[in-house]
């Protein structure tokens, strides 16, 4: 188990609408994520896939994500830190 069973319950901030045709099986699996202040970071290894470039130019870059806030970031930075594929080329 990674997390506290206070994180685990705390849904109100773990929790974030993502869809399941894109965005969330690619934060899921460390291809995006996102930073502080909410901008959405895009791997380089999501980039090695033509198809996953393509659709990561056309929804993601350049947006930021809605549901940052300061009580949110240190899920999102615990995400950053041991799931985004940052170093992967």
């Amino acid at each position: 188990m990674h997390c506290l069973e206070e994180e685990r319950r705390d849904l109100a901030n773990i929790a974030m609408l993502n869809c399941v045709l894109g965005c969330n099986a690619l934060h899921e699996h460390g291809y995006i994520a996102v930073g502080h202040g909410g901008q959405i970071l895009i791997s380089d290894a999501a980039l090695t896939s033509a198809g996953l470039a393509r659709h990561i130019g056309q929804f993601l870059k350049g947006r930021t994500a809605p549901w940052w806030n300061q009580t949110r970031e240190p899920y999102f930075a615990w995400h950053r830190i041991r799931t985004f594929k940052a170093d992967i080329p």
